[in-house]
């Protein structure tokens, strides 16, 4: 009897049987493949407790691929004003009389009324 208990006894002195590294190594698995990834004893908090540090990298991606995206925007859009402003420059050195509009009885352009405003301000 005491042959056929030796193992029994074994399995119940070990701290883990190979079930529980199974069961371990799938939740390892899961996590790995949710993009959550734990780092152990990372530090010691105030009351000397080791403390685990969990990044979640689907996250983490998310906001880098968002930041890049608007740093991206921003310079695109910088861009596109740059050139829709020598555009309109270029229009202005065709045909400058097109963006003045001066009244029927009124000789002075725009620019002289604003030099005018300016003296009159000052």
């Amino acid at each position: 009897m005491a042959i056929e208990l030796t193992p029994i006894f074994f399995k119940l002195m070990l701290i883990k049987s190979p079930y529980d590294y199974l069961e371990e190594n799938t939740k390892e698995l899961m996590k790995a493949k949710q993009g959550i990834y734990i780092q152990y004893n990372y530090y010691k908090d105030k009351q000397g407790l080791e403390r685990d540090l969990v990044r979640f990298l689907n996250v983490e991606k998310e906001i880098l691929q968002q930041e890049k995206l608007l740093e991206t925007q921003k310079r695109l859009t910088e861009y596109a004003i740059n050139k829709y402003e020598e555009q309109i420059k270029r229009k202005i050195d065709d045909s400058p009389e097109s963006f003045i509009k001066i009244d029927a009885g009124d000789s002075f352009t725009t620019a002289k009324k604003a030099e005018a405003l300016d003296v009159e301000n000052a």
